[in-house]
């Protein structure tokens, strides 16, 4: 059965909705009963751009919680719940889910307040599906910043396959694996407006919360990143996501107002940032729970643990960012320092809404 207390302000009493969506800035639903896979889509009133959250308890049964954007899986806590903090348990639920194969579908219906039964589906789940048992005594947690290759993703805070765990919930110092988790990702265009959540509740005694679901209304928040052509050239371009949140669609601007954009014809047009010349990010704001070194461009690719790797950009004349990369190999540098300093939306958590002003020191000179 489910409960759900909604926090209708904006949405009115919810008429003008599809009978699968939830509003955003809803709160509050719960669910305890059959096995099943959950899925609801929350709604971005209006056309914002910025970070959006979704907290949730699994409570001690794991339950694993995924946000889809724009036809991607954008954040996903893998199987929470406070009982894997055990390792017996932890073996006995990676065993059993791994065993299933098939899942009832159950679609959200907002006028009847209820998850409603659809039809089976199949699913795969492995032992890749759970966070690295987080240790006796606890060595694994959301606030553990140990950059190992391989085990942790998208910031610190994530473990395994995690991605978008927001490191400080519910405590720095809480488990990998606590069945309280808070997801996030930045939503960096005004479309798809919708995103959907889904959740895997493999056991037969499932029961799980969403606590809260916060959306973006217009962000302004002002992020900038230093970028070089392949000739060693550089430029700092404004934007208002976070740098390793630039994707596709994303438009970079010369100035902190962001009203001139990048484009080829503009103040660098004897560079070659555009076109099939990749730009390669040399520095920016931080990423996902913490801020990291660059090396004149190497670090963290895109929220991917490649300590090696590098972040390109590609660059329609329009100043569009067409498509973007992560390699190995990175352009020539040149010895010229430059200074990479502007307000810095989003400290430390950047799905957070708080701003502060930062400035920062790169040099692209190889160490």
């Amino acid at each position: 059965m489910s409960n759900i207390n909604f926090f209708r302000v904006m949405a009115g009493n919810g008429s003008q909705f599809n009978s699968q969506d939830i509003p955003c800035n809803a709160g509050s639903i719960s669910f305890s009963g059959g096995p099943g896979v959950f899925y609801a889509t929350a709604v971005v009133l209006g056309t914002g751009i910025g970070p959006i959250t979704a907290s949730f308890n699994a409570q001690g049964i794991p339950d694993r919680f995924r946000l889809v954007w724009s036809g991607s899986t954008v954040a996903d806590s893998l199987f929470v719940g406070d009982n894997l903090n055990n390792q017996t348990n932890y073996n006995n639920y990676t065993g059993s889910i791994s065993a299933v194969s098939s899942l009832t579908r159950k679609n959200w219906n907002q006028q009847e307040d209820d998850f409603v039964n659809d039809s089976a589906e199949s699913v795969t789940y492995t032992s890749a599906s759970f966070p690295p048992f987080p240790g006796s005594p606890l060595a694994l947690t959301r606030g553990n910043t140990s950059t190992v290759v391989g085990e942790r993703v998208n910031g610190a805070g994530n473990h395994g396959a995690q991605k978008g765990v927001l490191n400080y919930f519910p405590q720095f110092s809480s488990s990998c694996v606590d069945g309280n988790v808070k997801l996030c990702f930045f939503k960096h265009t005004t479309e798809p407006a919708t995103f959907q959540m889904v959740i895997d509740g493999p056991d037969s005694g499932t029961g799980w919360n969403l606590f809260s679901v916060s959306c973006p209304g217009n962000d302004t928040s002002l992020h900038s990143s230093s970028i070089m052509d392949k000739d060693g050239d550089t430029a700092i371009v404004y934007h208002t996501a976070p740098s390793f949140d630039l994707d596709v669609g994303m438009t970079l601007y010369e100035n902190s107002a962001l009203t001139t954009k990048f484009i080829s014809s503009g103040t660098y047009s004897t560079s070659s940032f555009w076109g099939s010349d990749k730009s390669m990010l040399v520095s920016g704001s931080s990423i996902l729970g913490t801020s990291y070194e660059f090396d004149g461009g190497s670090g963290i690719c895109f929220k991917n643990a490649l300590n090696t790797g590098y972040s390109y950009i590609t660059l329609a004349d329009d100043a569009v960012i067409t498509a973007r990369s992560c390699t190995t190999s990175k352009f020539p540098t040149r010895s010229t320092a430059f200074r990479y300093g502007l307000p810095v939306g989003k400290p430390v958590f950047e799905c957070e809404t708080s701003r502060l002003m930062n400035v920062t020191i790169y040099s692209d000179k190889d160490p």
